[in-house]
């Protein structure tokens, strides 16, 4: 985390995107994204998401017109949608990200409050409807298995931080985020089990 945010800060460019050093991106993501953004107008760029194994090779599917649709409202769409990934589906204008960070000491859901953080500041951008993201699923990584007793008092102080968020904004905007996806992210901490644990530092 730490790291994302320093490189964030420093980066001069104008567009960011968050890419771990395991996990593969589509060749053409940054050409096809930085077109659309320039030539068409946009802040952001979603693009779907897919996991695969260690050993496997990615499928990359040809990007065409018919795939990328136009997006005004990105919250809502994330929420109808059921969107996943992230930070890590989404490319966006590095101005965008500005006075943003991580929370820290948080391992898990962290990447997923930073962008719950940012969608309420996106205005007009684009999905690719096909996987431009490939996540390299390995054994004993941070977001695989149960939840210990440290990940929920993470996830806690996640809904607490984008409730303070939200509450500040409009209500239709707050409503939103409180009746259509706390309840999401409540029920996948239950799904998911919590083990007990020591809470380390």
């Amino acid at each position: 985390v730490a790291q994302y945010v320093a490189a964030a800060r420093k980066a001069n460019l104008d567009y960011i995107i968050f890419l771990d050093s395991d996990d593969v991106v589509h060749p053409e993501l940054f050409t096809i994204c930085v077109n659309l953004c320039e030539n068409k107008g946009g802040d952001f760029v979603l693009y779907n998401y897919e996991e695969f194994s260690s050993g496997d090779i990615p499928q990359f599917r040809q990007i065409s017109c018919d795939c990328i649709q136009s997006v005004d409202e990105p919250l809502s769409y994330y929420l109808d949608n059921g969107f996943k990934g992230g930070m890590s589906a989404m490319f966006v204008r590095r101005k965008m990200l500005e006075g943003l960070s991580f929370l820290r000491g948080i391992s898990k859901g962290e990447d997923m409050c930073f962008s719950f953080s940012l969608l309420p500041r996106l205005k007009k951008g684009w999905h690719i409807r096909i996987p431009l993201y490939f996540y390299r699923r390995t054994e004993g990584s941070l977001d695989s298995g149960s939840l210990s007793l440290k990940d929920v008092i993470g996830f806690a102080e996640i809904l607490r931080n984008l409730n303070n968020l939200y509450l500040s904004l409009d209500s239709k905007t707050y409503n939103a985020i409180q009746r259509r996806w706390f309840p999401k992210v409540i029920k996948n901490i239950v799904k998911r089990g919590v083990r007990l644990a020591s809470v380390d530092d």
